[in-house]
């Protein structure tokens, strides 16, 4: 990279549909696996935040769901 010459940084827009896959989950949860508790109030507050970091939230949210899913077919009943 240069000095002095600034570049820009890709933001990601994210949809209505995400934010509340998001929302739903508990802020504790993303934290205990890697997400920085700031990018999810930006993320929550539809400020911009880097595509990179939103790929990542949306990667742990993923494996929350396929995990609470995966709980609720192996109990019995």
């Amino acid at each position: 990279m240069l000095r002095g010459v600034w570049t820009t940084i890709p933001l990601a827009p994210f949809q209505t549909e995400q934010l509340a896959r998001i929302a739903k989950v508990p802020k504790r949860e993303f934290m205990r696996r890697g997400i920085n508790q700031h990018t999810l109030e930006k993320i929550c507050r539809r400020e911009p935040v880097r595509v990179i970091k939103l790929a990542k939230c949306l990667k742990v949210l993923k494996e929350y769901e396929s995990e609470k899913d995966s709980s609720i077919k192996a109990r019995p009943g």
